[in-house]
């Protein structure tokens, strides 16, 4: 009987450190998903501002690495994401076109965790610079 009582404890412990094991494995990966998004926005940040400089029909594409769960978007001369309780900015040296790119449905969430995204920035006449992402 004591023995069993072991066996027991034995097994609710083995899976309570599985779930601890878990939760660290989740927390990081969110922290991963968070880095990407920081670096491909000060990326397309500093493309932004090089399109900003140049005459109209200034067209770069830049690779982004864009995490599920997350919204980018354009408004105003800023490039942001937003993603769970965070929310980051790059402020560019002129006006863009608003764009948004909602990676967080269901469907998406599903599908990928990161992936990477071919990012255009184009200037307009007029000054505006358009911004789109596919991927």
């Amino acid at each position: 009987m004591e023995q069993a009582i072991w066996a027991y404890i034995g097994i609710i412990a083995a899976l309570f450190g599985l779930l601890v094991v878990a939760q660290i494995f989740l927390l990081n990966q969110e922290t991963v998903k968070q880095q990407e998004l920081e670096i491909s926005l000060e990326k397309l940040g500093n493309r932004c501002n090089f399109v900003c400089r140049n005459a109209a029909g200034t067209l770069i594409k830049e690779p982004a690495t864009l995490a599920s769960g997350s919204v980018f978007s354009t408004s105003g001369n800023a490039l942001c994401y937003s993603y769970g309780e965070a929310e980051n900015c790059f402020r560019c040296d002129c006006e863009l076109e608003n764009y948004t790119l909602n990676l967080n449905t269901e469907e998406i969430t599903q599908l990928y965790s990161i992936h990477d995204f071919s990012c255009s920035l184009e200037k307009r006449s007029g000054g505006l610079v358009r911004v789109a992402c596919t991927g």
